[in-house]
């Protein structure tokens, strides 16, 4: 299955490749909110991670922004900031589920293992 990494820092788009490898997963990383926007509706991803701290762009913005555009695939916001309400507001502008950096293991596949079935 494709999966959708929209993040700018190459060391966690190897990170998750790696991590996907085990399970058959192809990655494609975009790296920066204007590239995913056009690619994303595109690609027809089952899976999308989105970091919420893009170089060109929020990503609560970019969730908002493939919602309104039709995109109903799964979003899985990614921050390091969890504790400061993001997990919140990344579920009201349409995310489905929300991973802290660092990943956690567990978790990701956890997570992947729920929205991938």
């Amino acid at each position: 299955m494709l999966i959708i990494y929209v993040e700018d820092d190459p060391n966690n788009v190897k990170l998750v490749k790696r991590l996907l490898k085990p399970k058959g997963h192809t990655l494609k990383a975009y790296k920066n909110a204007k590239s995913a926007l056009r690619g994303i509706p595109k690609d027809k991803p089952a899976l999308i991670l989105l970091d919420l701290k893009l170089p060109d762009a929020d990503g609560l913005d970019v969730a908002r922004q493939l919602r309104s555009s039709g995109v109903t695939t799964p979003i899985i916001a990614v921050s390091a900031y969890g504790r400061g309400g993001d997990r919140d507001r990344a579920m009201a502008a349409g995310c489905q589920d929300f991973l802290e950096k660092p990943i956690d293991m567990d978790r990701f596949y956890a997570v992947l293992d729920r929205y991938l079935r």
